[in-house]
Protein backbone atom coordinates (compact mmCIF):
# COMPACT_ATOMS: atom_id res chain seq x y z
CA UNK A 1 0.00 0.00 0.00
CA UNK A 2 1.33 3.41 -0.95
CA UNK A 3 1.97 5.80 1.96
CA UNK A 4 -0.11 8.41 0.11
CA UNK A 5 -3.80 8.14 -0.64
CA UNK A 6 -6.18 10.79 -1.95
CA UNK A 7 -3.44 13.40 -1.48
CA UNK A 8 -3.20 12.63 2.24
CA UNK A 9 0.39 11.83 3.20
CA UNK A 10 2.06 10.71 6.42
CA UNK A 11 4.14 13.91 6.47
CA UNK A 12 1.03 16.03 5.88
CA UNK A 13 -0.79 14.40 8.79
CA UNK A 14 2.30 14.83 10.96
CA UNK A 15 2.45 18.53 10.07
CA UNK A 16 -1.25 18.91 10.82
CA UNK A 17 -0.75 17.20 14.19
CA UNK A 18 2.01 19.69 15.00
CA UNK A 19 -0.29 22.57 14.03
CA UNK A 20 -2.96 21.39 16.48
CA UNK A 21 -0.27 21.02 19.13
CA UNK A 22 0.90 24.57 18.42
CA UNK A 23 -2.68 25.76 18.90
CA UNK A 24 -2.85 23.82 22.18
CA UNK A 25 0.36 25.49 23.33
CA UNK A 26 -1.18 28.90 22.56
CA UNK A 27 -4.28 28.04 24.60
CA UNK A 28 -2.09 26.68 27.39
CA UNK A 29 -0.16 29.96 27.50
CA UNK A 30 -3.31 31.74 28.69
CA UNK A 31 -3.29 32.37 32.41
CA UNK A 32 -6.13 29.92 33.01
CA UNK A 33 -6.69 27.90 29.82
CA UNK A 34 -10.19 26.63 29.12
CA UNK A 35 -9.94 22.87 29.75
CA UNK A 36 -12.32 21.54 27.07
CA UNK A 37 -10.74 23.33 24.08
CA UNK A 38 -7.25 22.53 25.35
CA UNK A 39 -8.07 18.84 25.79
CA UNK A 40 -9.69 18.73 22.35
CA UNK A 41 -6.61 20.25 20.68
CA UNK A 42 -4.26 17.82 22.42
CA UNK A 43 -6.51 14.89 21.51
CA UNK A 44 -6.72 15.98 17.87
CA UNK A 45 -2.95 16.28 17.77
CA UNK A 46 -2.58 12.72 19.10
CA UNK A 47 -5.11 11.45 16.58
CA UNK A 48 -3.38 13.01 13.60
CA UNK A 49 0.06 11.89 14.72
CA UNK A 50 -1.08 8.29 15.21
CA UNK A 51 -2.77 8.36 11.81
CA UNK A 52 0.44 9.74 10.29
CA UNK A 53 2.35 6.76 11.63
CA UNK A 54 -0.27 4.25 10.55
CA UNK A 55 -0.46 5.68 7.05
CA UNK A 56 3.33 5.43 6.81
CA UNK A 57 3.28 1.71 7.64
CA UNK A 58 0.64 0.86 5.06
CA UNK A 59 -2.76 1.42 6.66
CA UNK A 60 -5.02 2.92 4.01
CA UNK A 61 -6.62 6.32 4.42
CA UNK A 62 -9.97 4.61 3.84
CA UNK A 63 -9.37 2.38 6.86
CA UNK A 64 -8.18 5.32 8.97
CA UNK A 65 -11.40 7.16 8.16
CA UNK A 66 -13.57 4.14 8.95
CA UNK A 67 -15.64 3.57 12.06
CA UNK A 68 -13.03 1.03 13.16
CA UNK A 69 -10.63 3.89 13.89
CA UNK A 70 -12.41 7.22 13.40
CA UNK A 71 -11.39 9.44 16.32
CA UNK A 72 -10.69 6.57 18.73
CA UNK A 73 -7.20 7.16 20.10
CA UNK A 74 -7.03 3.74 21.71
CA UNK A 75 -8.00 1.89 18.53
CA UNK A 76 -5.41 3.92 16.63
CA UNK A 77 -2.79 3.23 19.28
CA UNK A 78 -3.55 -0.50 19.35
CA UNK A 79 -3.00 -0.71 15.60
CA UNK A 80 0.14 1.47 15.80
CA UNK A 81 1.56 -0.65 18.62
CA UNK A 82 1.34 -3.69 16.34
CA UNK A 83 3.75 -1.77 14.09
CA UNK A 84 6.20 -0.86 16.85
CA UNK A 85 5.24 2.67 17.82
CA UNK A 86 5.71 2.09 21.56
CA UNK A 87 9.39 1.25 21.13
CA UNK A 88 9.84 4.15 18.72
CA UNK A 89 8.11 6.74 20.91
CA UNK A 90 8.68 5.27 24.36
CA UNK A 91 5.07 5.17 25.54
CA UNK A 92 4.64 3.35 28.84
CA UNK A 93 1.67 2.12 30.88
CA UNK A 94 1.19 5.53 32.51
CA UNK A 95 1.09 7.25 29.12
CA UNK A 96 -1.42 4.72 27.84
CA UNK A 97 -3.65 5.11 30.91
CA UNK A 98 -3.56 8.84 30.36
CA UNK A 99 -4.40 8.45 26.66
CA UNK A 100 -7.30 6.18 27.61
CA UNK A 101 -8.70 8.84 29.96
CA UNK A 102 -8.36 11.54 27.30
CA UNK A 103 -9.97 9.22 24.75
CA UNK A 104 -13.04 8.69 26.94
CA UNK A 105 -13.95 12.35 26.41
CA UNK A 106 -12.38 12.89 22.98
CA UNK A 107 -13.88 9.91 21.14
CA UNK A 108 -17.33 10.56 22.61
CA UNK A 109 -17.31 14.04 20.97
CA UNK A 110 -18.28 15.59 24.34
CA UNK A 111 -15.38 18.02 23.96
CA UNK A 112 -17.00 19.37 20.80
CA UNK A 113 -20.64 19.12 21.85
CA UNK A 114 -20.72 20.32 25.44
CA UNK A 115 -23.11 18.50 27.73
CA UNK A 116 -24.27 21.00 30.32
CA UNK A 117 -24.72 19.77 33.84
CA UNK A 118 -22.42 16.76 33.43
CA UNK A 119 -18.97 16.07 34.79
CA UNK A 120 -15.98 15.78 32.49
CA UNK A 121 -12.90 13.69 33.18
CA UNK A 122 -10.14 16.01 32.00
CA UNK A 123 -6.61 14.58 31.98
CA UNK A 124 -3.61 16.57 33.13
CA UNK A 125 -2.51 18.84 30.27
CA UNK A 126 1.14 18.51 31.23
CA UNK A 127 1.11 14.75 30.73
CA UNK A 128 -0.83 15.12 27.46
CA UNK A 129 1.79 17.61 26.23
CA UNK A 130 4.60 15.17 26.97
CA UNK A 131 2.84 12.34 25.15
CA UNK A 132 2.25 14.57 22.11
CA UNK A 133 5.85 15.82 22.14
CA UNK A 134 7.14 12.23 22.18
CA UNK A 135 4.79 11.30 19.33
CA UNK A 136 5.99 14.29 17.31
CA UNK A 137 9.68 13.46 17.77
CA UNK A 138 9.40 9.69 17.35
CA UNK A 139 7.16 9.79 14.31
CA UNK A 140 9.26 12.52 12.71
CA UNK A 141 12.32 10.29 13.13
CA UNK A 142 10.41 7.32 11.65
CA UNK A 143 9.21 9.37 8.67
CA UNK A 144 12.72 10.68 7.95
CA UNK A 145 14.16 7.16 8.19
CA UNK A 146 11.44 6.00 5.77
CA UNK A 147 12.20 8.83 3.32
CA UNK A 148 8.82 10.45 3.91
Amino acid sequence: MSPTSNFVTPRGLHTHGIEFFTAAEAVLSLGKPPPLPLTFLLGRSMELLLKSYLLSVGTSIKQLRSREFGHNLMALHTQASEHGIDRLVGLDATDLSHMKLLNSEYDSKRLEYRESGTLYRIPDAGISRKVVQRLIRGIDYHLRQSGL
